[in-house]
């Protein structure tokens, strides 16, 4: 991975691993020179200075986006 990473100047990655590895699969990605990372693991990771990280609730956004469905789907009845 580090040899594609470093060829196509990858400098941002998309997390979504399960919680039992996501710290390890975070510090290979920074290992392997990522920046920013997009975290869709249910645990907050632990980055050094000058890397960034994202996290993002996908169930908190999925009730929310439940929430304005129904809104769409009350005001059609």
């Amino acid at each position: 991975m580090a040899d594609y990473l470093k060829k196509n100047k990858v400098k941002m990655a998309i997390l979504a691993v399960q919680t039992s590895v996501a710290q390890a699969v975070c510090d290979k990605l920074v290992k392997d020179g990522i920046l920013a990372i997009l975290n869709f693991s249910p645990v907050p990771l632990k980055v050094s200075e000058g890397v960034a990280v994202q996290d993002v609730d996908i169930a908190a956004s999925l009730a929310i986006l439940s929430t304005k469905l129904k809104v769409i789907l009350d005001g059609k009845n």
